[in-house]
C-alpha cells in the first residue's frame, strides 16, 4: 500500500534579498501559510515583501525578496523543523507577493545607491582636506620660528637680515611681524589645533613663561 503524503498548511520559500546594492549572495528560508491570499500565487521568480534578516538578527524592516525555490508537504516539514530547531525561533513570514513586478524599479534603486556612494566619497574627500593635521613637532618649530623672528626684529635686525639669518623668505618674515600671537595660533585652527591644545600650552608655558590661563582663554576665544 502506497504511503499517503502528509499535507501541511504552509509552504517554505527559499529566496534572496533585493537591496539597493544588488541581490544579496546569501539565501534565506521564509514561510507562507495556507490562509494567506497569495498562498497559491507564489512561485519561483516571484518578488515578495517580507522582513529583512541576517544570520544573527531578524528585523521589522520591510524588504524585497526573489523566490528561488518552494518546498511543500513533507519536505517543507523537514526544513521547517530543522531550521526552527537550529535557529531557536520561527521562520520569517512572507507578507505579500507582488504581481507584475517592474524590475526597472530596482535599476533606479541601484543607480541611486551608486550616486549616493559617489556623494559619500566626495564628502569624505572634503572632510580629509579640512581635517589635515600638523604634527606637534612641526607646530613647535613654526611657533619657535615666529617668536625668534619677532625677537630679532625687536633687537634691531632688519627684515632682509632676518630672512638671511633664518634661511626663510622676506615675505615670511613680514607675515610673522604683522601677526599677533593670537593671530598666529588661529592659523592652525582649521588644522584641528584643539587636538594639540595641551601640548601647545605646556610648550609655551615652559619655554616662554607665558601664562597658561592667558593662552587657554585666547584659544577658546579663537575657536568661536
Amino acid at each position: 500500500m502506497k504511503k499517503k503524503i502528509k499535507s501541511v498548511d504552509y509552504k517554505i520559500v527559499k529566496g534572496t534579498y533585493l537591496l539597493g546594492t544588488g541581490r544579496e549572495q546569501n539565501s534565506y528560508e521564509f514561510k507562507i501559510f495556507k490562509g494567506h491570499p497569495d498562498f497559491e500565487k507564489i512561485q519561483v521568480d516571484s518578488v515578495c515583501w517580507s522582513y529583512y534578516q541576517t544570520a544573527d538578527v531578524i528585523t521589522t524592516i520591510p524588504a524585497l525578496i526573489r523566490v528561488e525555490k518552494i518546498y511543500q508537504n513533507q519536505e517543507a516539514i523537514k526544513i521547517n523543523n530543522r531550521l526552527e530547531y537550529k535557529n531557536g525561533y520561527p521562520l520569517v513570514l512572507i507578507a505579500k507577493v507582488l504581481e507584475d513586478f517592474d524590475y526597472r524599479l530596482l535599476e533606479y534603486i541601484y543607480a541611486t545607491n551608486i550616486r549616493y556612494e559617489s556623494e559619500v566619497s566626495r564628502f569624505n574627500m572634503i572632510e580629509e582636506k579640512q581635517n589635515v593635521t600638523i604634527p606637534p613637532s612641526e607646530l613647535e618649530e613654526k611657533y619657535k620660528l615666529y617668536r625668534e623672528v619677532n625677537q630679532l626684529h625687536k633687537n634691531g635686525m632688519g627684515i632682509k637680515k632676518i630672512a638671511a639669518y633664518k634661511s626663510i623668505s622676506k615675505n615670511t618674515v613680514k607675515k610673522y611681524l604683522r601677526m599677533t600671537n593670537a593671530e598666529f595660533l588661529k592659523t592652525f585652527q582649521k588644522n584641528s589645533v584643539k587636538q594639540y591644545r595641551d601640548h601647545i600650552l605646556n610648550y609655551l608655558y615652559k619655554d616662554h613663561k607665558i601664562s597658561a590661563k592667558e593662552i587657554y582663554e585666547q584659544l577658546e576665544k579663537d575657536k568661536t
